[in-house]
Protein backbone atom coordinates (compact mmCIF):
# COMPACT_ATOMS: atom_id res chain seq x y z
CA UNK A 1 0.00 0.00 0.00
CA UNK A 2 1.30 3.42 -0.97
CA UNK A 3 0.90 6.06 1.69
CA UNK A 4 -0.96 9.25 0.83
CA UNK A 5 -1.50 12.64 2.41
CA UNK A 6 -4.67 11.59 4.23
CA UNK A 7 -2.73 8.75 5.91
CA UNK A 8 -0.55 11.19 7.86
CA UNK A 9 -2.32 14.60 7.85
CA UNK A 10 -4.82 15.62 10.54
CA UNK A 11 -8.22 15.74 8.89
CA UNK A 12 -9.23 18.57 11.25
CA UNK A 13 -6.44 20.64 9.65
CA UNK A 14 -7.00 19.48 6.08
CA UNK A 15 -10.62 20.59 6.39
CA UNK A 16 -10.45 24.38 6.61
CA UNK A 17 -13.91 24.55 8.19
CA UNK A 18 -12.90 22.54 11.26
CA UNK A 19 -12.41 24.36 14.54
CA UNK A 20 -8.84 23.13 14.93
CA UNK A 21 -7.79 24.69 11.64
CA UNK A 22 -9.71 27.90 12.32
CA UNK A 23 -8.13 28.23 15.74
CA UNK A 24 -4.60 27.58 14.51
CA UNK A 25 -4.94 29.80 11.44
CA UNK A 26 -6.36 32.58 13.60
CA UNK A 27 -3.28 32.44 15.84
CA UNK A 28 -1.17 32.58 12.64
CA UNK A 29 -3.03 35.65 11.40
CA UNK A 30 -4.58 34.12 8.28
CA UNK A 31 -6.00 36.94 6.13
CA UNK A 32 -7.63 34.80 3.45
CA UNK A 33 -4.46 34.68 1.38
CA UNK A 34 -1.47 34.16 3.64
CA UNK A 35 -0.43 33.91 7.28
CA UNK A 36 0.62 37.27 8.66
CA UNK A 37 1.67 36.40 12.23
CA UNK A 38 4.53 34.24 13.40
CA UNK A 39 3.86 31.11 15.43
CA UNK A 40 5.88 31.43 18.60
CA UNK A 41 7.67 28.52 20.23
CA UNK A 42 9.34 28.27 23.63
CA UNK A 43 12.22 25.94 24.50
CA UNK A 44 12.45 25.24 28.23
CA UNK A 45 16.15 25.01 29.05
CA UNK A 46 16.18 24.91 32.85
CA UNK A 47 16.30 22.09 35.36
CA UNK A 48 13.56 22.15 37.94
CA UNK A 49 9.91 21.48 38.77
CA UNK A 50 7.32 22.17 36.07
CA UNK A 51 3.55 22.31 36.32
CA UNK A 52 2.68 21.04 32.85
CA UNK A 53 -0.48 22.40 31.31
CA UNK A 54 -1.36 19.34 29.21
CA UNK A 55 0.40 16.44 31.00
CA UNK A 56 -0.14 15.21 34.53
CA UNK A 57 1.94 13.05 36.87
CA UNK A 58 0.54 9.82 35.38
CA UNK A 59 2.20 10.56 32.06
CA UNK A 60 5.51 12.13 32.95
CA UNK A 61 7.65 13.44 35.74
CA UNK A 62 6.56 16.95 36.69
CA UNK A 63 10.10 18.08 36.23
CA UNK A 64 12.26 19.34 33.36
CA UNK A 65 15.93 19.11 32.48
CA UNK A 66 18.21 21.52 30.67
CA UNK A 67 19.13 20.75 27.07
CA UNK A 68 22.55 20.43 25.52
CA UNK A 69 23.52 23.11 23.02
CA UNK A 70 23.12 20.61 20.19
CA UNK A 71 19.65 19.54 21.35
CA UNK A 72 18.54 23.16 21.55
CA UNK A 73 20.03 24.01 18.16
CA UNK A 74 18.40 20.98 16.52
CA UNK A 75 14.98 22.13 17.71
CA UNK A 76 15.62 25.62 16.32
CA UNK A 77 16.91 24.24 13.04
CA UNK A 78 13.86 21.96 12.70
CA UNK A 79 11.52 24.95 12.95
CA UNK A 80 13.71 26.80 10.43
CA UNK A 81 13.42 23.90 7.97
CA UNK A 82 9.63 23.83 8.30
CA UNK A 83 9.52 27.63 8.01
CA UNK A 84 11.24 27.31 4.67
CA UNK A 85 8.77 24.70 3.40
CA UNK A 86 5.35 26.05 4.30
CA UNK A 87 3.60 29.40 4.47
CA UNK A 88 3.66 29.46 8.27
CA UNK A 89 6.46 31.46 9.91
CA UNK A 90 7.97 30.70 13.30
CA UNK A 91 9.72 32.70 15.98
CA UNK A 92 11.45 31.60 19.16
CA UNK A 93 10.37 33.37 22.35
CA UNK A 94 11.77 33.05 25.82
CA UNK A 95 8.62 32.86 27.88
CA UNK A 96 6.01 30.10 27.83
CA UNK A 97 3.34 32.75 28.34
CA UNK A 98 4.13 34.17 24.89
CA UNK A 99 4.25 30.89 23.01
CA UNK A 100 1.78 28.69 21.16
CA UNK A 101 3.92 25.60 21.74
CA UNK A 102 6.29 24.83 24.62
CA UNK A 103 9.04 22.20 24.38
CA UNK A 104 10.41 20.38 27.43
CA UNK A 105 12.88 17.61 28.13
CA UNK A 106 11.70 15.34 30.92
CA UNK A 107 11.23 11.74 32.05
CA UNK A 108 8.29 10.28 30.12
CA UNK A 109 6.83 7.05 31.52
CA UNK A 110 5.66 5.30 28.35
CA UNK A 111 7.24 6.83 25.26
CA UNK A 112 10.25 8.77 24.01
CA UNK A 113 8.14 11.78 23.12
CA UNK A 114 4.69 13.30 23.50
CA UNK A 115 2.72 16.03 21.83
CA UNK A 116 -0.56 17.37 23.13
CA UNK A 117 -2.73 20.29 22.05
CA UNK A 118 -5.91 22.04 23.00
CA UNK A 119 -7.87 24.59 21.04
CA UNK A 120 -11.23 26.25 20.96
CA UNK A 121 -13.10 29.51 20.67
CA UNK A 122 -14.94 31.83 22.97
CA UNK A 123 -17.73 34.09 21.86
CA UNK A 124 -20.88 35.83 22.90
CA UNK A 125 -23.70 37.42 20.99
CA UNK A 126 -21.92 40.77 21.41
CA UNK A 127 -18.48 39.79 20.14
CA UNK A 128 -16.78 37.85 17.36
CA UNK A 129 -15.25 34.48 18.29
CA UNK A 130 -11.84 34.61 19.92
CA UNK A 131 -9.71 31.53 19.36
CA UNK A 132 -7.04 29.88 21.46
CA UNK A 133 -4.51 27.18 20.61
CA UNK A 134 -1.96 25.69 23.00
CA UNK A 135 0.50 22.82 22.58
CA UNK A 136 3.18 21.15 24.62
CA UNK A 137 5.92 18.83 23.39
CA UNK A 138 7.86 16.51 25.68
CA UNK A 139 11.05 14.74 24.66
CA UNK A 140 13.11 12.21 26.60
CA UNK A 141 16.82 11.48 26.19
CA UNK A 142 16.65 7.71 25.67
CA UNK A 143 19.95 5.84 26.03
CA UNK A 144 20.32 4.74 22.42
CA UNK A 145 23.58 4.45 20.51
CA UNK A 146 24.66 6.84 17.80
CA UNK A 147 25.27 10.58 17.68
CA UNK A 148 24.83 12.98 14.77
CA UNK A 149 27.90 14.22 12.89
CA UNK A 150 26.62 17.79 12.72
CA UNK A 151 25.32 17.76 16.32
CA UNK A 152 27.90 15.60 18.10
CA UNK A 153 26.21 15.61 21.53
CA UNK A 154 22.74 14.81 20.14
CA UNK A 155 21.61 11.18 20.04
CA UNK A 156 20.32 10.12 16.63
CA UNK A 157 17.05 8.70 17.98
CA UNK A 158 16.39 11.84 20.00
CA UNK A 159 16.78 13.86 16.79
CA UNK A 160 14.07 11.70 15.20
CA UNK A 161 11.86 12.28 18.26
CA UNK A 162 12.32 16.05 17.94
CA UNK A 163 11.36 16.04 14.26
CA UNK A 164 8.48 13.61 14.89
CA UNK A 165 6.90 15.63 17.72
CA UNK A 166 7.29 19.00 16.00
CA UNK A 167 5.65 17.43 12.93
CA UNK A 168 2.73 16.49 15.20
CA UNK A 169 2.44 20.14 16.23
CA UNK A 170 2.11 21.34 12.62
CA UNK A 171 -0.44 18.73 11.63
CA UNK A 172 1.06 15.32 10.88
CA UNK A 173 -0.22 12.29 12.76
CA UNK A 174 -0.43 8.48 12.93
CA UNK A 175 -2.56 5.77 14.48
CA UNK A 176 -6.12 4.76 13.66
CA UNK A 177 -7.72 5.96 11.43
CA UNK A 178 -4.35 7.07 10.04
CA UNK A 179 -1.25 5.00 9.27
CA UNK A 180 -0.02 2.52 11.85
CA UNK A 181 3.41 3.86 12.93
CA UNK A 182 4.55 0.31 13.67
CA UNK A 183 3.68 -0.96 10.19
CA UNK A 184 6.88 -2.69 9.05
CA UNK A 185 6.24 -1.73 5.44
CA UNK A 186 7.21 1.85 6.21
CA UNK A 187 10.16 3.55 7.82
CA UNK A 188 11.02 7.09 8.85
CA UNK A 189 12.26 7.62 5.29
CA UNK A 190 8.68 7.18 4.06
CA UNK A 191 7.37 9.51 6.73
CA UNK A 192 8.84 10.88 9.93
CA UNK A 193 5.61 9.72 11.60
CA UNK A 194 6.75 6.08 11.41
CA UNK A 195 8.27 4.41 14.48
CA UNK A 196 10.51 2.25 12.31
CA UNK A 197 13.64 4.32 12.46
CA UNK A 198 15.95 4.24 9.43
CA UNK A 199 19.27 5.64 10.72
CA UNK A 200 21.72 7.95 8.99
CA UNK A 201 19.36 10.55 7.50
CA UNK A 202 19.03 13.24 10.15
CA UNK A 203 22.44 14.91 10.31
CA UNK A 204 20.37 17.95 9.46
CA UNK A 205 16.64 18.13 10.22
CA UNK A 206 14.57 16.95 7.26
CA UNK A 207 11.25 15.47 6.21
CA UNK A 208 10.18 12.90 3.64
CA UNK A 209 8.64 14.04 0.37
CA UNK A 210 5.26 12.80 1.60
CA UNK A 211 5.61 14.77 4.85
CA UNK A 212 6.39 17.93 2.88
CA UNK A 213 3.47 17.38 0.51
CA UNK A 214 1.11 16.91 3.44
CA UNK A 215 2.35 19.98 5.30
CA UNK A 216 2.12 22.13 2.17
CA UNK A 217 -1.39 20.86 1.52
CA UNK A 218 -2.44 22.03 4.98
CA UNK A 219 -0.52 25.30 5.21
CA UNK A 220 0.41 26.23 1.67
CA UNK A 221 3.83 26.55 0.05
CA UNK A 222 6.30 29.04 1.41
CA UNK A 223 6.27 32.14 -0.76
CA UNK A 224 9.06 33.76 1.19
CA UNK A 225 9.66 37.37 2.08
CA UNK A 226 12.16 39.58 0.39
CA UNK A 227 15.37 40.57 2.12
CA UNK A 228 15.23 43.70 4.24
CA UNK A 229 18.89 44.69 3.90
CA UNK A 230 22.00 43.88 1.90
CA UNK A 231 25.09 43.62 4.05
CA UNK A 232 28.74 44.11 3.12
CA UNK A 233 31.42 42.24 5.05
CA UNK A 234 33.47 45.43 4.66
CA UNK A 235 32.56 48.81 3.21
CA UNK A 236 36.14 49.90 2.60
CA UNK A 237 39.20 48.53 0.85
CA UNK A 238 42.81 49.55 0.26
CA UNK A 239 43.99 51.37 -2.79
CA UNK A 240 46.50 49.72 -5.15
CA UNK A 241 45.07 46.20 -4.74
CA UNK A 242 45.19 44.00 -7.83
CA UNK A 243 42.64 44.05 -10.63
CA UNK A 244 39.62 41.79 -9.92
CA UNK A 245 40.35 41.67 -6.18
CA UNK A 246 37.48 40.73 -3.83
CA UNK A 247 36.64 43.85 -1.86
CA UNK A 248 33.63 42.56 0.11
CA UNK A 249 31.30 39.60 0.64
CA UNK A 250 27.55 40.10 0.21
CA UNK A 251 24.84 38.75 2.50
CA UNK A 252 21.17 39.51 3.06
CA UNK A 253 19.05 40.13 6.13
CA UNK A 254 15.98 37.94 5.67
CA UNK A 255 13.28 36.75 8.03
CA UNK A 256 13.60 33.32 6.36
CA UNK A 257 16.85 32.12 7.98
CA UNK A 258 17.45 29.25 5.55
CA UNK A 259 16.68 31.23 2.41
CA UNK A 260 19.38 31.67 -0.22
CA UNK A 261 20.08 34.77 -2.29
CA UNK A 262 21.67 35.74 -5.56
CA UNK A 263 23.02 39.20 -6.31
CA UNK A 264 23.10 41.47 -9.34
CA UNK A 265 23.64 45.11 -10.20
CA UNK A 266 20.54 47.15 -10.99
CA UNK A 267 19.92 50.63 -12.28
CA UNK A 268 18.55 53.28 -9.99
CA UNK A 269 19.58 55.80 -7.39
CA UNK A 270 23.19 55.27 -6.33
CA UNK A 271 24.23 53.13 -9.33
CA UNK A 272 27.01 55.56 -10.40
CA UNK A 273 29.87 53.06 -10.23
CA UNK A 274 28.20 49.71 -10.99
CA UNK A 275 30.42 49.31 -14.03
CA UNK A 276 33.56 49.38 -11.88
CA UNK A 277 32.68 46.07 -10.20
CA UNK A 278 31.62 42.49 -10.90
CA UNK A 279 29.72 40.02 -8.71
CA UNK A 280 30.93 36.43 -8.46
CA UNK A 281 28.46 34.49 -6.32
CA UNK A 282 28.44 36.53 -3.11
CA UNK A 283 31.85 38.12 -3.78
CA UNK A 284 32.05 41.73 -4.87
CA UNK A 285 35.14 42.34 -7.05
CA UNK A 286 36.66 45.56 -8.33
CA UNK A 287 37.63 45.43 -12.00
CA UNK A 288 40.67 47.72 -11.96
CA UNK A 289 43.16 48.51 -9.24
CA UNK A 290 41.77 51.44 -7.23
CA UNK A 291 43.73 54.63 -6.62
CA UNK A 292 42.68 56.84 -3.72
CA UNK A 293 44.16 59.95 -5.29
CA UNK A 294 41.99 59.42 -8.39
CA UNK A 295 38.80 58.15 -6.71
CA UNK A 296 38.23 57.83 -2.98
CA UNK A 297 34.73 56.26 -2.94
CA UNK A 298 32.33 54.26 -5.10
CA UNK A 299 28.54 54.12 -5.23
CA UNK A 300 26.78 50.96 -6.38
CA UNK A 301 23.24 49.59 -6.37
CA UNK A 302 22.76 45.86 -5.79
CA UNK A 303 19.67 43.65 -5.92
CA UNK A 304 19.19 40.57 -3.74
CA UNK A 305 16.88 37.87 -5.15
CA UNK A 306 15.78 35.05 -2.84
CA UNK A 307 14.95 31.47 -3.79
CA UNK A 308 11.28 32.43 -4.22
CA UNK A 309 12.03 35.25 -6.65
CA UNK A 310 11.44 38.04 -4.13
CA UNK A 311 13.75 40.98 -4.73
CA UNK A 312 15.21 43.81 -2.70
CA UNK A 313 17.67 46.45 -3.89
CA UNK A 314 19.82 48.89 -1.99
CA UNK A 315 22.34 51.65 -2.76
CA UNK A 316 25.70 51.08 -1.08
CA UNK A 317 28.81 53.21 -0.72
CA UNK A 318 32.33 51.82 -0.48
CA UNK A 319 35.37 53.85 0.54
CA UNK A 320 38.97 53.51 -0.62
CA UNK A 321 41.63 53.56 2.06
CA UNK A 322 44.51 55.95 1.40
CA UNK A 323 47.60 53.77 1.66
CA UNK A 324 51.08 55.28 1.60
CA UNK A 325 52.32 55.14 -2.00
CA UNK A 326 55.97 54.55 -2.66
CA UNK A 327 57.67 57.27 -4.72
CA UNK A 328 57.82 56.23 -8.34
CA UNK A 329 60.84 58.25 -9.46
CA UNK A 330 62.64 61.60 -9.14
CA UNK A 331 62.88 64.81 -11.10
CA UNK A 332 65.27 67.75 -11.22
CA UNK A 333 64.65 71.47 -11.30
CA UNK A 334 66.89 71.72 -14.40
CA UNK A 335 68.69 69.32 -16.68
CA UNK A 336 71.41 71.60 -18.07
CA UNK A 337 74.35 73.46 -16.56
CA UNK A 338 77.29 75.42 -17.88
CA UNK A 339 80.80 74.13 -18.28
CA UNK A 340 83.58 75.69 -16.24
CA UNK A 341 81.42 76.30 -13.14
CA UNK A 342 83.14 75.89 -9.82
CA UNK A 343 83.54 72.47 -8.26
CA UNK A 344 80.89 71.84 -5.62
CA UNK A 345 78.37 74.02 -7.44
CA UNK A 346 74.69 73.20 -7.03
CA UNK A 347 73.35 72.35 -10.46
CA UNK A 348 69.74 71.28 -9.60
CA UNK A 349 67.16 70.71 -6.87
CA UNK A 350 65.93 67.10 -6.57
CA UNK A 351 62.22 66.26 -6.19
CA UNK A 352 60.47 62.94 -5.42
CA UNK A 353 57.66 61.94 -7.79
CA UNK A 354 54.97 60.65 -5.42
CA UNK A 355 51.17 60.37 -5.51
CA UNK A 356 51.14 61.40 -1.85
CA UNK A 357 51.63 65.14 -2.25
CA UNK A 358 52.36 65.72 1.43
CA UNK A 359 55.22 63.20 1.66
CA UNK A 360 58.79 64.35 2.28
CA UNK A 361 61.76 62.58 0.73
CA UNK A 362 65.44 61.82 1.09
CA UNK A 363 67.65 60.98 -1.87
CA UNK A 364 70.51 58.60 -2.59
CA UNK A 365 72.20 57.36 -5.72
CA UNK A 366 71.38 53.89 -7.05
CA UNK A 367 74.27 52.03 -8.65
CA UNK A 368 74.24 48.93 -10.79
CA UNK A 369 72.50 50.31 -13.88
CA UNK A 370 74.24 51.38 -17.09
CA UNK A 371 72.54 54.72 -16.61
CA UNK A 372 74.19 55.05 -13.17
CA UNK A 373 77.49 55.88 -14.89
CA UNK A 374 77.20 59.58 -14.10
CA UNK A 375 76.48 59.12 -10.39
CA UNK A 376 80.15 59.33 -9.39
CA UNK A 377 80.52 62.87 -10.77
CA UNK A 378 78.03 64.29 -8.30
CA UNK A 379 77.16 64.46 -4.63
CA UNK A 380 73.73 64.81 -2.99
CA UNK A 381 73.43 67.37 -0.21
CA UNK A 382 69.88 67.17 1.17
CA UNK A 383 67.78 67.83 -1.90
CA UNK A 384 70.61 69.54 -3.80
CA UNK A 385 72.59 67.90 -6.60
CA UNK A 386 76.17 69.21 -6.71
CA UNK A 387 78.98 68.54 -9.15
CA UNK A 388 82.27 67.40 -7.67
CA UNK A 389 84.69 68.89 -10.21
CA UNK A 390 84.69 71.71 -12.71
CA UNK A 391 82.80 70.42 -15.75
CA UNK A 392 84.26 70.75 -19.24
CA UNK A 393 82.03 70.29 -22.27
CA UNK A 394 84.88 69.16 -24.47
CA UNK A 395 85.76 66.41 -21.98
CA UNK A 396 82.21 65.25 -21.07
CA UNK A 397 79.07 66.81 -22.47
CA UNK A 398 76.36 64.78 -20.63
CA UNK A 399 75.77 62.60 -17.58
CA UNK A 400 73.10 59.99 -16.80
CA UNK A 401 72.20 59.50 -13.16
CA UNK A 402 69.82 57.24 -11.20
CA UNK A 403 68.52 58.50 -7.85
CA UNK A 404 66.33 56.76 -5.29
CA UNK A 405 63.64 58.80 -3.53
CA UNK A 406 62.61 57.50 -0.09
CA UNK A 407 59.55 58.86 1.75
CA UNK A 408 59.12 59.29 5.50
CA UNK A 409 57.53 55.82 5.75
CA UNK A 410 60.60 54.15 4.26
CA UNK A 411 59.01 53.42 0.88
CA UNK A 412 61.39 53.98 -2.03
CA UNK A 413 61.43 54.24 -5.79
CA UNK A 414 63.06 51.29 -7.53
CA UNK A 415 65.39 52.99 -9.99
CA UNK A 416 63.17 52.34 -12.98
CA UNK A 417 63.87 55.82 -14.36
CA UNK A 418 67.05 57.78 -15.01
CA UNK A 419 67.71 61.40 -15.86
CA UNK A 420 70.18 62.91 -18.30
CA UNK A 421 72.07 66.12 -17.48
CA UNK A 422 73.61 68.10 -20.35
CA UNK A 423 76.58 70.43 -20.14
CA UNK A 424 76.27 73.73 -21.99
CA UNK A 425 79.25 74.46 -24.26
CA UNK A 426 80.63 77.93 -23.53
CA UNK A 427 82.67 79.45 -26.46
CA UNK A 428 86.04 80.42 -24.95
CA UNK A 429 86.45 83.49 -27.24
CA UNK A 430 83.34 84.93 -25.78
CA UNK A 431 84.68 84.74 -22.28
CA UNK A 432 85.77 88.10 -20.74
CA UNK A 433 89.10 88.11 -18.81
CA UNK A 434 88.64 88.06 -15.11
CA UNK A 435 92.31 88.29 -13.99
CA UNK A 436 95.96 88.92 -15.15
CA UNK A 437 98.68 86.52 -14.10
CA UNK A 438 102.49 86.88 -14.38
CA UNK A 439 104.95 84.04 -14.66
CA UNK A 440 107.04 85.72 -11.93
CA UNK A 441 106.54 88.61 -9.66
CA UNK A 442 110.27 89.60 -9.16
CA UNK A 443 113.45 90.29 -11.25
CA UNK A 444 117.15 91.21 -10.68
CA UNK A 445 118.69 94.65 -10.62
CA UNK A 446 121.23 95.80 -13.23
CA UNK A 447 119.66 93.80 -16.06
CA UNK A 448 119.78 95.37 -19.51
CA UNK A 449 117.25 97.83 -20.79
CA UNK A 450 114.29 96.17 -22.53
CA UNK A 451 114.89 92.80 -20.82
CA UNK A 452 111.82 90.49 -20.54
CA UNK A 453 111.04 90.16 -16.89
CA UNK A 454 107.78 88.08 -17.05
CA UNK A 455 105.24 86.55 -19.32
Amino acid sequence: MTLGITDIAEKELLDKTELQYRAFSNIAGYDGTTFTKKIKYYIHDQTGNVDYELFDETECEQYAYSLSNDEEKYIIDTFDVIDNLIDLDFERVYSADLATVDIYKTNIYDWGGYHAAKWGSRSSWLTKPSYYYRSEILIEDKSTPGFLDNYPTLLERLAQTIVHEIAHFVGLTHGSPYMDPNDSRYTTEDTRMSYNYDPGHLNTPSFSSLDIEALQTIWGVEIGTSATAINLSSNNFNENISDNSIVSSLSSSDSDPLDSHTYSFVSGSGDNDNSSFTIDGSSLKIKSSPNFENKSSYKIRIQSTDSYGNTYSEALTLSVNDINDAPSSFSLSTYTFDEHIDSGSTIATIYGIDEDDSDTHTFTFISGFNESSGNSYFIIDGNKLKIKDVPDYETKSSYTIVIKATDQSGESSKGEYYRTLNVTDIVESDLLPTDIKLSTSSFNENISANSTIAT
